[in-house]
């Protein structure tokens, strides 16, 4: 991807849609693996499971060709120290809960982003070094590890127990089997990556990378904007179902009310069927996880207004809903018309927070990259990334 043609939505659907995993490290292996557009085309040797536990001889194979492409292992080791060095420098504290430790290797996830998007010398597919690939595939199985509290937020982070408990805890959450494949990490270097993390090392000085130079401080802010735009996405799309619109008023009767409903219900149902993308596959993977709180938490502004305003989501409900129920609409479209008002007026002040949030995060990371950042985005980049928002109700 040219740096050049980048812009501000760009860069979001780069980060967001993970499109790196595509990229080719110098070896030539795909840098998200089986993840990876690009993972059908390379030899790779799948093998039975010879580790202890759950993914013993497990049906599911394991990747041997990703462990055996590593860089040298005190290497790998050597750079997630430093990753944890620099968390503890920038948020002033020691790594003791599943978010520290989220954060950590989110860091090492973005890694790759930060150096193909940057705009002095960006990384292109087959240059992406070894060391950097390699952190990256250490550091996604950890970002699997307490998946759900990343999206549930700070207050839901764990206590992180020690080596033996981390193994341990894998094993009972069932973290080391995936859908296709099971984890390739041995049990030693798990635990020797896990306290070169939450440890403090000494004499950590930062890594050099071959060809490349780094200049950190830029990446801390790149890695930790690109972190919170992933997460406020996926719990924008986590969000969407409790927003699909029922109505209770009093003005109603119940038949018209209950029609209506059913014709709201199987719209909104189709319209999380219609949406697509990576942002997606995550958000459904843990939405059972994550609480979703009542509407009236989520924003109260739009309660300003009694009716819907013209080009606002419930107008635009209210349009689509004339045309599947014209009679019932023209008999009682004040009471229809306040319903919608009272749950998607929320709904609109929510999704402008959230944009709010990622435009700020993107401000930072295009500073970060020496990108021009450009306008801000709108709705319709959140409608773009995840294929329908709420916006799209009437789409075809």
């Amino acid at each position: 991807m040219p740096t050049e043609a980048l812009d501000a939505l760009a860069v979001l659907d780069w980060i967001v849609s993970r499109h790196v995993h595509a990229y080719l490290d110098t070896a030539g292996r795909p840098v998200g693996e089986g993840r990876s557009s690009a993972f059908e085309e390379v030899q790779t040797e799948m093998r039975s499971c010879p580790y202890p536990g759950s993914r013993y001889h497990h049906v599911n194979p394991m990747n041997a060709s990703a462990i055996q492409g590593m860089p040298p292992w005190q290497d790998l080791l050597a750079i997630m120290a430093w990753l944890s060095h620099r968390h503890r420098e920038r948020y002033g504290r020691s790594v003791t809960t599943s978010d520290d430790l989220a954060r950590i290797t989110s860091a090492g996830i973005m890694l790759v982003d930060y150096l193909a998007l940057r705009r002095e010398k960006p990384v292109g597919s087959r240059e992406v070094p070894l060391l950097v690939s390699g952190v990256y595939k250490v550091c996604l199985g950890y970002q699997l590890a307490y998946l759900s509290e990343k999206f549930a937020g700070a207050e839901a982070a764990s206590t992180l127990p020690d080596a033996a408990g981390f193994l341990e805890y894998l094993e009972q959450d069932g973290v080391l089997i995936g859908q296709a494949e099971v984890c390739s990490c041995p049990p030693v270097m798990i635990v020797q990556s896990y306290e070169v993390m939450t440890q403090v090392t000494a004499n950590v000085s930062a890594p050099r990378i071959e060809g490349f130079s780094i200049d950190w401080d830029r990446f801390d802010d790149f890695a930790e904007a690109a972190g919170e735009m992933w997460r406020e996405m996926i719990v924008f799309a986590i969000q969407m179902p409790a927003w699909i619109p029922q109505l209770d008023h009093p003005e109603l009767p119940d038949a018209i009310e209950h029609r209506l409903n059913a014709l709201l219900l199987e719209r909104g149902t189709q319209l999380l069927k219609e949406r697509r993308g990576l942002v997606i596959d995550v958000a459904e993977s843990v939405q059972d996880a994550v609480e979703t709180p009542p509407t009236s938490l989520l924003g109260d502004a739009g309660l300003a207004s009694k009716v819907p305003l013209p080009g606002s989501v419930a107008a635009t409900v209210v349009e689509w809903l004339w045309g599947k129920a014209p009679e019932e609409i023209a008999l009682h479209q004040p009471a229809v018309d306040r319903a919608l008002q009272l749950q998607l007026g929320p709904y609109e002040d929510y999704e402008a927070g959230v944009l709010e949030s990622i435009n700020g995060s993107l401000e930072i990371a295009m500073k970060a990259l020496d990108l021009e950042s450009g306008p801000v985005l709108t709705p319709g980049a959140l409608s773009q990334i995840c294929g329908r928002t709420m916006r799209d109700w009437a789409a075809g």
